[in-house]
């Protein structure tokens, strides 16, 4: 029955008999019929299945489904494809997990190129003779997530264009400027020249926290280490510093029991956006809703529980990355390198709670970046569950996003129009760099235990 057919009982019906009929109508739903707008869409979550940590059987998958051949961005289209149509069940049920997130194309483009500008590119690209094939005849790869709207587009030649190292060693830079900067940082004597919360200061062994002097939010904090040097973070003091991080959200919550919601921000390095060189992470405690880009995840972790119920996004998100080959395990956290990064080298760190499990994997992560990959300088933010165990509904797991920022002395910005107000651009292959941090945290975990 329509709406319009309810309002006509309610004023139309003469007798009696037909009051508490009109009654039910009128109470119960008459109220469904009117249409939610969007923004009662975005605060109307449901309580989802829980987060679970699953080490799906990737060898079994590789070599069923992708007959032990090494899978890249290059090649994934035409791998679905052949996935498609597989005679294997597990194998075209794979195609159709992947299928109902992720949709992939490739697209081609051809260049004729002037002889005299054939020979500047092929001097861009060394006189190598393949590559100034392909660039003749480009393949782009394009990867969308039809529950986040994140948008990537691959197109592997440009990492292979030849690039000019710097004049000055990126950690020769970064020493001479931790040196530079330690004599008039404001961190190193932050309790002349670091405002404090109300409450007062979280301090431990390796950290501090300090109010931020220019606020976005009205909870808006720092955690700053006591080294100065941006690349000298042990484990113990990352550790360190995420547990004092933790510590102010408890104390914030505790003076204002409205703001439950943890965020953690954390640029490393002048050209990741640092505006001091010593290491220091934003938090930060909201009350009602995170901030975009991590709401846009959970709105879409909503709808893809109302497509699929039993089965919660991020769990589903974990497994088919393991299944492509692109996840590291860790006890109860896990890493995966995305499919839909928002830059190049995006790593997704995951946990069933915030704990110590999560928190290894993820300083593991960070030191893969900077001591076996070279990339200094980093951004990355980490989106924790609601303080809050009775906040069931649209309760996310804790996750941490990392993305390399470029070189250290490097003039030229990262981000341009197109990631701004358009789609991500990537040159990096997830999966190598999947293969990289592997390597890297295997070797970790082996000396550490």
């Amino acid at each position: 029955m329509t709406c319009t057919t309810i309002t006509k009982v309610f004023y139309l019906s003469p007798t009696p008999i037909c009051v508490n009929i009109i009654r039910f109508f009128f109470f119960f739903l008459l109220p469904s019929c009117y249409k939610k707008t969007e923004r009662d869409r975005n605060h109307d979550y449901s309580i989802w299945p829980v987060y679970r940590h699953y080490n799906s059987n990737a060898e079994w998958v590789r070599a069923k489904c992708w007959h032990n051949e090494n899978l890249s961005i290059s090649n994934l289209y035409s791998k679905l494809m052949i996935l498609k149509i597989s005679s294997q069940n597990e194998c075209r049920d794979l195609y159709e997990r992947l299928s109902n997130i992720f949709t992939v194309t490739q697209r081609s483009g051809q260049l004729v190129l002037p002889k005299p500008f054939a020979v500047k590119v092929k001097n861009w690209l060394g006189q190598n003779e393949e590559l100034y094939a392909e660039a003749k005849y480009q393949h782009i790869t394009l990867v969308f997530n039809e529950y986040t709207r994140d948008n990537t587009m691959f197109n592997p030649l440009r990492a292979k264009r030849p690039v000019h190292k710097p004049d000055l060693p990126q950690r020769e830079y970064v020493d001479q400027l931790s040196i530079k900067t330690a004599k008039s940082c404001d961190f190193c004597n932050y309790t002349s020249f670091t405002a404090e919360d109300l409450f007062g200061r979280i301090e431990s062994k390796h950290s501090f926290t300090a109010a931020n002097a220019f606020k976005y939010d009205a909870w808006h904090a720092l955690v700053i280490t006591r080294e100065h040097h941006p690349l000298n973070w042990s484990e113990d003091v990352f550790l360190d510093a995420m547990s004092v991080a933790m510590q102010w959200y408890d104390k914030v919550h505790s003076v204002d029991i409205r703001y439950k919601l943890p965020t953690l921000l954390w640029d490393l390095l002048p050209h990741a956006s640092a505006s001091q060189v010593h290491p220091h992470l934003h938090i930060n405690l909201l009350p009602d809703r995170y901030y975009g880009v991590i709401e846009n995840w959970r709105i879409a972790a909503e709808h893809y529980n109302n497509d699929f119920p039993g089965t919660n996004y991020f769990t589903e998100l974990l497994d088919l990355h393991s299944l492509l080959g692109l996840a590291i395990h860790f006890k109860t956290a896990a890493a995966f390198a995305n499919i839909t990064p928002k830059k190049d080298n995006e790593i997704v760190v995951l946990g069933q709670a915030p704990n110590e499990d999560f928190f290894k994997l993820l300083y593991y992560v960070l030191r893969a970046y900077v001591d076996d990959m070279e990339k200094l300088c980093f951004s990355m933010a980490i989106a924790f569950p609601s303080l809050l165990e009775e906040d069931v509904t649209g309760r996310l797991p804790v996750y941490a996003r990392l993305i390399s920022r470029g070189t250290v002395g490097e003039v030229r910005s990262d981000i341009s129009s197109l990631e701004l107000f358009a789609a991500s651009n990537v040159n990096v292959d997830p999966f190598q760099v999947a293969m990289k941090v592997k390597d890297s945290v295997k070797k970790r975990l082996k000396s550490a235990y």
